[in-house]
């Protein structure tokens, strides 16, 4: 048996790990969350109801955080964002032509005259300078010791393993964690959160045991821009897609469906993937452009139903109540499952969908649901074009591009002759970036074994 303190960033983030805290409770492990932010489920949160899920599990016990931070602590608190700054300056983002924008929203997370000297002063823009203060700032790391509310979290646990999740967003609380259990000598181990965490995000102010990540791209941006051996990095996959391998998010109601779109079951529909605030600014025009196709001949009686983002659903008021669009809520169910079980059902029966740069479109490819993915001549310049991450959804060809909405009609219509070519594509993407362990083992089951070969060879070495 295994006590494990699994440091999560906020509750909204349960659901990217459940498989892994499911499968560690149903063989006898006992699991204490941590959830760093002191905030339970806003009414906005795509995930309604994960305390009720957590509490439903034997063994598995969580707490919000309340931490509390001496003056030195304050002030490393700070200094690992300037860092995070910094690193934005790696020749290894130039490398790849990351777009400035994700360095500019690092900069904004800066106290204000922080922000003034490391963004408006050349010299702190020089590579000498850069190397110094990284020199200062580690210092100030390994002075400011750890909270003692993490501290008497640990010490009154006791845990064989500390697992936290990202550990690299802006003040991280998880680090902490991380921190003070290597001083402890307890097993650490970070686990990459999504699909961009990597390129798009802060670095790892404290290397752990070990790092779990999703696939070979996640080793690799690890190794790259985060200088991580590789002996520290395992292989799992992706525990955030198990959902859509697990028997209790199938055979959703057809009529249920129907009902809360008001379509009948031979109305055909393509689901319009809204991306973030940050990425999505231009949808509202996008889906003006698509509603416009639907209005010809062949298209006239399609259907599109918009399901935005979370973080940008301003512009649905600018659809309602028109005939042949249908807006997709957050509010139909208050049940984490029914909700993406709902989602499943209409992914398997879209005739497509349709997206910029967005998770959902990888839950499209998984189910089995081609995406047609438009490039809006308003986006060339945007952050989302050249994205490390997107870059590497390219590569793997398992989307549908078009670059003219001149194409659109034609695509929808011949959606179905890319059948085969798609099967065969979603099956490599599969293998090589969602399961590459195995297309037939859940995730959480191969990370539990993990931790406890990992605990077991720790072990050995004490």
């Amino acid at each position: 048996m295994m006590k494990v303190l699994y440091c999560l960033r906020n509750i909204n983030i349960f659901n990217y790990h459940e498989s892994i805290i499911e499968n560690l409770s149903d063989n006898g492990h006992i699991v204490k969350i941590i959830f760093s932010n002191n905030n339970s489920v806003n009414e906005n949160s795509m995930d309604p109801n994960p305390e009720e899920r957590i509490n439903n599990l034997n063994n598995v016990s969580f707490k919000y955080l309340s931490p509390k931070r001496n003056l030195i602590q304050k002030i490393n608190f700070i200094t690992r964002e300037i860092k995070n700054y910094q690193r934005y300056f790696n020749r290894s983002y130039k490398e790849d032509s990351q777009h400035s924008f994700y360095q500019e929203r690092w900069a904004k997370y800066l106290p204000i005259f922080i922000r003034f000297i490391f963004t408006k002063i050349p010299i702190f823009k020089l590579n000498v300078a850069i190397r110094l203060a990284e020199v200062l700032f580690n210092f100030i790391e390994k002075l400011s010791g750890s909270p003692r509310t993490h501290k008497k979290i640990i010490n009154d646990f006791g845990p064989d393993i500390i697992i936290g999740s990202p550990g690299n967003l802006r003040y991280s609380e998880e680090i902490d964690f991380i921190k003070y259990g290597k001083s402890k000598n307890i097993l650490t181990i970070l686990f990459v959160l999504t699909w961009d965490n990597l390129t798009t995000k802060g670095g790892f102010n404290i290397i752990p045991d070990k790092f779990f990540a999703w696939n070979k791209y996640h080793e690799n941006e690890l190794i790259k821009h985060h200088k991580i051996d590789k002996t520290k990095i395992e292989i799992c996959g992706s525990p955030f897609f198990d959902k859509w391998f697990s028997k209790k998010y199938e055979n959703y109601n057809a009529n249920s469906f129907n009902k809360v779109f008001n379509i009948t079951k031979d109305d055909r529909y393509l689901i319009y993937l809204g991306s973030s605030s940050n990425l999505g600014r231009n949808d509202g025009e996008v889906i003006n452009e698509i509603l416009k196709k639907l209005k010809k001949d062949l298209l006239k009686n399609v259907i599109l139903i918009i399901k935005p983002h979370l973080t940008n659903q301003s512009y649905l008021k600018n659809f309602e109540g028109m005939d042949n669009v249908r807006l997709w809520k957050n509010d139909y169910s208050k049940n984490w499952i029914d909700n993406q079980a709902m989602f499943k059902f209409g992914l398997l029966n879209a005739v497509c969908t349709i997206g910029l740069n967005t998770t959902a479109m990888i839950d499209s490819v998984i189910n089995g649901c081609q995406v047609v993915s438009i490039i809006f001549n308003k986006n060339i310049h945007e952050p989302t074009n050249s994205a490390i991450h997107f870059k590497t959804m390219i590569e793997a060809k398992v989307y549908n591009f078009i670059d003219n909405f001149n194409d659109f009609e034609y695509e929808i219509i011949n959606i179905s002759d890319y059948k085969e070519s798609f099967d065969n594509k979603r099956k490599n993407f599969i293998k090589n970036f969602v399961r590459p362990i195995g297309i037939n083992v859940e995730v959480g089951e191969i990370v539990r074994a993990k931790m406890e070969n990992l605990l077991s060879k720790s072990n050995e070495n004490n």
